[in-house]
């Protein structure tokens, strides 16, 4: 399953409260590539932890950080593309 992660009003998505996941995903686990659209603004704390089926991300210009751990354990993952405006990433 692919999927444009937004979240209103703009700002950051985390692992804390995962409401911005769509609500027809069911498991987060059946992600497997994600796009962000102009309303994330930062990649929080754990965001994408566990998500096993992850293989692709697209992160675009309206992201400014991407915070620790966001995509640990996302043993699948093998593309990621990160624009410019990307200033802080975080471990893990």
């Amino acid at each position: 399953m692919s999927y444009t992660i937004s979240v209103n009003p703009s700002g950051e998505i985390s692992g804390d409260n995962r409401s911005w996941l769509p609500a027809d995903t069911g498991k987060f686990s059946t992600f497997n590539s994600v796009t962000f659209d102009a309303s994330v603004t930062s990649i929080g704390e754990s965001a994408f932890y566990y998500f096993t089926n992850l293989i692709s991300v697209t992160i675009g210009n309206s992201v400014t950080s991407i915070g620790e751990e966001a995509f640990n354990y996302c043993e699948k993952l093998t593309s990621v593309t990160i624009e410019n405006s990307v200033t802080s990433i975080g471990n893990g």
